[in-house]
């Protein structure tokens, strides 16, 4: 004697069979669920525009928030172009990301990730913890961080290489100001007493460990007069004097 194995569809559709008082049960939920849905979604669009709720921001001020947006909430809850809000967000300068979603009864979420800023580029652009490039309205407050500079293709290895450096540095109590690569690919240090320092373009790191442990403490003493620091030798390293101030006494 063979047994039939029911899918679980069929299954459920033989035991209403069995038990038909379970039909009409059925149908009356399934009627009442979508009568209340229907109903709340009259209600949501009876409501006006939604409300807008923004989280995460912090750079980014409420007007460009407002004027990213424009007329994109000037209709009803269930009508929002949500994807449409995010990439309005997202185009604008500090934001990274930007995630939307709805919220009953009549509510816009809206939650931002800005760039978290490393340093200046170029002294008119900022460069994110990323990597990312980009222009803010205006550079209002960030006039302390440091300067990289260099071709912008190569931004990323600036950000590499500033991560790198940093640390040495600023165990001399004496952090990098500016970091900067030209066309040929040579590496230059600023500090942040104004003193420079020329890496050349290899062995960038060990480089820095010597202008640490070897010239820093060799130059202490007259360190107030240094305005410059070759260390593109192979075991030593060259510096230029800063001029004596001159007096001119007038007749």
């Amino acid at each position: 004697m063979s047994t039939a194995v029911l899918p679980r569809a069929s299954a459920f559709r033989a035991a209403a069979a069995e038990h038909p008082a379970r039909k009409p049960l059925a149908a009356a939920a399934t009627l009442a669920l979508l009568a209340g849905g229907l109903m709340f979604a009259a209600l949501a669009n009876q409501a006006g525009p939604p409300n807008l709720e923004v989280r995460g921001a912090n750079a980014t001020t409420a007007q460009a928030i407002s004027d990213a947006i424009g007329a994109r909430l000037q209709t009803s809850l269930f009508a929002v172009d949500l994807q449409a809000i995010e990439h309005a967000l997202a185009s604008l300068p500090w934001v990274a990301e930007a995630d939307v979603w709805r919220r009953f009864p009549g509510t816009v979420v809206a939650r931002v990730s800005e760039h978290r800023v490393v340093a200046r580029w170029h002294d008119s652009r900022l460069i994110s913890d990323q990597g990312v490039l980009f222009t803010p309205p205006d550079m209002d407050g960030v006039q302390r961080l440091p300067v990289l500079s260099g071709p912008d293709e190569t931004s990323a290895d600036v950000l590499g290489q500033f991560l790198v450096l940093e640390p040495a540095f600023a165990a001399v109590s004496n952090p990098l100001r500016a970091l900067a690569i030209d066309a040929r690919g040579s590496w230059t240090a600023t500090l942040a007493d104004g003193v420079q320092v020329h890496l050349g373009r290899r062995d960038i790191a060990a480089r820095a460990q010597r202008l640490v442990q070897v010239a820093v403490p060799a130059l202490d003493a007259d360190w107030q007069r240094v305005a410059s620091i070759d260390l593109r030798y192979s075991n030593g390293f060259a510096v230029a004097w800063r001029l004596p101030a001159t007096t001119v006494e007038e007749p």
